[in-house]
Order: C-alpha cells, then sequence, then structure tokens
C-alpha cells in the first residue's frame, strides 16, 4: 500500500515540475520578446494552456501578475490570463476566476501577449480586439485540456 501511495504522489509531482518549467519558459519568453511593462500596462497572457495536469502554469490575475511584478521589480504591473472564461465586448475584456469578475477597459496601455507567436498586440478598442481574437485561431484555447480553478485538469 506504501508503494502505491509512492507512485500516485511521484507521478503527481511530475506534474507540479512540468508547470514550473512551463512557467519559466513563458516568463522568459515575455521578458525577451514583450513589451516593456510599467506601472500602467496590464498584460493578458494568451496562447498558453493554464493547466499540465493538476498543475497551474498561470490560470488568473494574481499568479501571473505575482511573477512579471518579481521579474520587472514592479509591484504595480498588472496582469492576467486568457481562459475559456474571457469574453470581450465594446468596452474591454472581461475575465472570471475563482468567482471574482476583472475588466480590462480598452487603451493604449492594454497588451494582449501571444506565447505561440511571441508577439504582443496593443487593445486600444473593440475593432483591435475583435481583429486580435478573429485572425489568432493559432491560440485558441479549445484544444486545451477543460480544467477547473483550484484543481487543474483531472487525472484520475
Amino acid at each position: 500500500m506504501c508503494g502505491s501511495g509512492y507512485i500516485a504522489n511521484y507521478a503527481i509531482s511530475t506534474f507540479f515540475s512540468r508547470s514550473y518549467i512551463s512557467q519559466l519558459k513563458i516568463l522568459d519568453s515575455l521578458q525577451r520578446r514583450g513589451p516593456e511593462l510599467t506601472t500602467k500596462n496590464t498584460l493578458i497572457l494568451d496562447g498558453i494552456c493554464p493547466y499540465v495536469g493538476p498543475a497551474p502554469i498561470f490560470d488568473c490575475e494574481w499568479d501571473l501578475a505575482g511573477a512579471l511584478q518579481k521579474i520587472y521589480k514592479n509591484t504595480y504591473i498588472k496582469a492576467d490570463v486568457r481562459t475559456n472564461r474571457l469574453s470581450y465586448n465594446e468596452k474591454g475584456l472581461t475575465t472570471i476566476t475563482y468567482g471574482k469578475k476583472n475588466f480590462y477597459a480598452y487603451n493604449q496601455y492594454l497588451i494582449i501577449y501571444n506565447n505561440q507567436t511571441e508577439k504582443y498586440f496593443i487593445l486600444k478598442n473593440f475593432e483591435d480586439a475583435k481583429a486580435y481574437f478573429t485572425t489568432n485561431l493559432s491560440s485558441d484555447i479549445s484544444t486545451c485540456a477543460e480544467g477547473r480553478e483550484g484543481y487543474g485538469v483531472n487525472i484520475f
């Protein structure tokens, strides 16, 4: 029984190791290819699956923002992640994470970074957002396994 528990725990821990490696790669890509971030910027990360198994890579505003604040040594950077809970309309983007709604109005400081293409786009208005979301189908998050906040993707 102890051996089975060890094997199960080891298997689960590999997802968290892979998650950490993915986080480092994403942050490295952002530093190399992304825009210079200031206290006025809000960065939306696109082109990633938020979970690898039960482990989150980046799935909400506070984990990505915290990582960027540490890297850029700026505690005012705002960030969020595109998941299947992101929507947009004429006024801005809305994300829902852990039951909390976050609204990001369009302006010259709202940036979406596509990790797959390593390009960023400024969403100054609804037309910019519509153009981005209709032409960047490669970042379609529907290919990601369905995960739940706080639980990730079921593995058993």
